[in-house]
């Protein structure tokens, strides 16, 4: 349940798009789309016919397409003429295909047709993600950082403690080993609550 939640909590915190969707017993939440059709009088016809053809793969769940007609088409379809309706610019109708979506309800129900969706799309480097991610000034910013934390645990009354600090932080920041992400889920929080750990355990007095 609470990875669940946590799977929602990061999905609202990213910049990925979703259509959120009321029904009267919870929420559905679309999102993961790997189609974007753009409905117009040209394609409606093929779009349609693309559907009839989908009715045999339906999954029970969800497959399929969801968005919304556009003002103009529904005006035409329903045999609706509106003074300058070519100039109105109305909107669009454009429908998505998503991958994933999740049912909020007593239970929270995720369903999804990606592989791998529960693996995070990260390079799974600590130096990797902040080079891709930030660039490289934020790369160099990280590795100032790290010299920083490194070089007050050295000048600050090193003794045995200062020693167990290193070692962690060798281990936590070793270059060449496959890593969790750092910047956006619990990893990153149990990463930085480490670091605060060892800076703790270098101010310790060791007793001649």
């Amino acid at each position: 349940m609470f990875k669940k939640i946590d799977q929602i909590l990061r999905l609202f915190n990213s910049n990925k798009p979703l259509i959120i969707y009321k029904t009267s017993i919870g929420f559905d939440i679309f999102t993961d789309f790997s189609e974007k059709i753009k409905l117009n009088h040209s394609n409606l016809n093929d779009f349609f016919t693309k559907i009839e053809r989908q009715k045999n793969k339906t999954d029970k769940y969800f497959d399929g397409y969801i968005g919304f007609f556009g003002y103009e088409i529904l005006c035409n379809l329903i045999g609706v003429r509106i003074p300058k309706q070519k100039t109105n610019n109305f909107s669009k109708g454009i429908f998505y295909k998503p991958e994933s979506i999740i049912k909020i309800r007593d239970k929270i129900q995720i369903k999804n047709l990606i592989k791998n969706y529960d693996c995070p799309s990260h390079p799974h480097n600590i130096y990797l993600q902040w080079m891709i991610e930030t660039g490289i000034f934020g790369l160099i910013f990280f590795l100032v950082y790290l010299y920083f934390i490194i070089n007050y645990i050295f000048i600050n009354n090193f003794n045995n403690y200062s020693l167990i600090s290193l070692s962690t932080l060798l281990i936590l920041f070793w270059p060449i080993m496959s890593t969790g992400s750092l910047l956006k889920n619990w990893n990153g929080v149990s990463t930085f609550f480490i670091i605060g750990i060892c800076l703790a355990l270098s101010n310790i007095k060791q007793k001649n």
